[in-house]
């Protein structure tokens, strides 16, 4: 089974498919003050689990799409404040994203990874909101998107509200 980055109760990892439209479900964590649905887009299971975790004990309702066509059907399914990309998923996630037809009401912030600096600006140029440098502190990343969904949405940041 492939982990699913969203805490359960449990602990059990969710199978591919096992709940919820793209086969990811959405938790609701414990933290007042702090709410938003994300929607992290990454094909490394320990990496999104990391993140899930960290964004969920915040209080942010979080899903995992493991592919661009996981992100799609999550996208197609329910309203997102934030996509985090894997700018590596597939075959070049900053190209997605900066073409989602279904954009997040605060955009979309770029996970890019330390030996491809050039990617992070890359991925500003494309339109993304933020970038996180993987490897990353939960700490920060959640204190970042924290800041991000406290400001205005950007312009034509109307997204799929």
């Amino acid at each position: 089974m492939v982990p699913n980055p969203s805490t359960h109760s449990s602990h059990e990892p969710d199978a591919p498919g096992g709940t919820g439209a793209g086969g990811n479900s959405t938790q609701q964590g414990g933290t007042p003050g702090r709410s938003g649905a994300l929607l992290i887009a990454e094909d490394e299971p320990m990496i999104a689990r990391i993140l899930s975790d960290k964004l969920t004990r915040e209080g942010y309702l979080v899903a995992w799409a493991r592919s661009i066509a996981e992100m799609e059907n999550e996208l197609a399914s329910r309203a997102f404040d934030l996509v985090l990309v894997d700018v590596t998923l597939e075959s070049d996630g900053i190209d997605y994203a900066a073409s989602m037809s279904n954009t997040p009401r605060f955009g979309w912030m770029a996970l890019t990874e330390s030996r491809y600096p050039q990617d992070e600006q890359r991925a500003l140029d494309a339109g993304a909101v933020g970038v996180v440098v993987k490897p990353f502190k939960p700490t920060l990343v959640a204190a970042k998107i924290a800041a991000t969904l406290a400001a205005d949405p950007p312009a034509g940041g109307e997204g799929f509200l």
